[in-house]
């Protein structure tokens, strides 16, 4: 299976899925998977958590982040 990773945030608000994969964002941030998952577990992305191995993004989390500065807005 091939992936096409979104390039722009507007691409990825429009991906049905509301947890996206490290994959889903690497390319719109300019790094790789592994950069994001060891940010991730080094506790430094507020808009990301670990679930065992796996590294979760929780999509509405990292829009709000990307357009507001916060990962939750009230």
């Amino acid at each position: 299976m091939e992936r096409d990773p979104p390039t722009t945030l507007d691409e990825i608000a429009a991906l049905e899925e509301d947890v996206l994969y490290p994959w889903h964002v690497a390319k719109y941030l300019g790094t790789c998977e592994n950069t994001i998952n060891c940010a991730a577990r080094a506790g430094l992305l507020p808009w990301a958590y670990k679930l065992g191995k796996h590294t979760r993004i929780p999509k509405q989390a990292f829009l709000n982040w990307h357009k507001y500065g916060a990962a939750y807005v009230k």
